[in-house]
């Protein structure tokens, strides 16, 4: 894979240089095809979805989700990067995260019936954020210390709202990325809400690895323990109509041409935070992977490979995977 000069000359300085950060086979043939670490001069961004690019002499549409600013050859944890620690700076993504009760509710719940292990230990929360999971092993754990870690400068509200709570004495919020962390102590417990996109996208999970390594007592114990990925084949006919068959009958016209564009628009790309009900589900989720927090390492999630199967259990359109964690 190469990653050199995209050779642009001073009349091109419209044009912005991306980099392919994975592979991309064309369905049409207005569309190109990419290859990992190919120079991308994008000449417009169309829309969201799509922009208008040349690849080695070659113009077409490209799809924004393959693209990156920065070529992956140079090795860069895209996650530890500047861009992803401020997205985490302000309270709209922690309101969001927060307002997911299934999930919060889960982690107090862990807290609550766990409480006879947790009381008087000592507790690694691991991205605190705003610090609901150090409250909640604190107040409803017991825990005799939490060191609060958080790379982003959220960590100054985490201890506000620790100083509010009355909680200085039991919790120490740290400002500080996982590799660089520095404690008096091993630990009994890390806990972290580090699940992202299709479970593994921002890989937060390789700093949880690092931290457990060098934190965690050896009869330590990790939540959550357990991680798994599943898939299903679904019918999203719902979307598909609102996005897809509208094209048929535009105020009487009749605009059907522009169906295949919308097709590879919808279909292209992953549908983020659509609530798909599991009855366009095609077939029971198959299990895709599992990990296992406590002996997981670096090497298992740098390439997941699974073999599985599904049972279609009733008709319909194939429009692409559910996506469960």
């Amino acid at each position: 894979m190469s990653c050199g000069n995209s050779g642009r000359s001073d009349d091109e300085d419209q044009r912005q240089t991306y980099y392919a950060i994975s592979n991309y086979t064309a369905v049409e043939d207005s569309q190109l095809s990419l290859s990992e670490g190919d120079v991308v001069d994008v000449l417009e961004k169309v829309n969201e979805t799509w922009w208008w690019a040349e690849v080695e002499g070659e113009t077409g549409y490209v799809p924004t989700n393959h693209l990156s600013e920065t070529c992956p050859s140079e090795g860069v944890d895209r996650w530890q990067d500047v861009e992803y620690f401020s997205s985490y700076n302000t309270l709209k993504l922690h309101l969001e995260m927060l307002s997911d009760k299934p999930r919060t509710l889960a982690y107090r719940t862990a807290f609550e019936t766990a409480r006879a292990f947790i009381q008087g230990k000592v507790v690694l929360d691991l991205g605190c954020g705003t610090g609901i999971l150090s409250v909640f092993s604190a107040c409803l754990g017991d825990s005799r210390k939490v060191y609060a870690v958080e790379a982003s400068d959220i960590c100054e509200q985490a201890e506000r709202v620790i100083s509010h709570n009355s909680l200085s004495e039991k919790v120490s919020v740290i400002q500080t990325k996982a590799e660089d962390l520095e404690l008096p102590e091993k630990v009994d417990l890390i806990v972290s809400e580090w699940m992202g996109t299709m479970l593994l996208f921002e890989l937060m999970i390789e700093s949880v690895l690092v931290a457990r390594d060098k934190w965690l007592k050896p009869d330590g114990v990790m939540w959550p323990s357990e991680a798994c990925l599943y898939l299903a084949p679904c019918s999203a006919h719902s979307v598909y109509n609102e996005k897809v068959m509208f094209w048929n009958d535009v105020y009487g016209f009749d605009f059907s041409p522009l169906i295949p564009v919308t097709q590879a628009e919808i279909l292209g790309h992953p549908l983020h935070n659509h609530v798909l009900p599991e009855d366009d589900c095609l077939s029971p989720p198959a299990t895709v992977a599992r990990l296992l927090l406590k002996t997981a390492t670096l090497e298992d999630i740098e390439k997941i490979t699974s073999s599985f199967k599904f049972k279609i259990t009733k008709d319909g359109e194939f429009h692409g995977f559910r996506v469960m964690v």
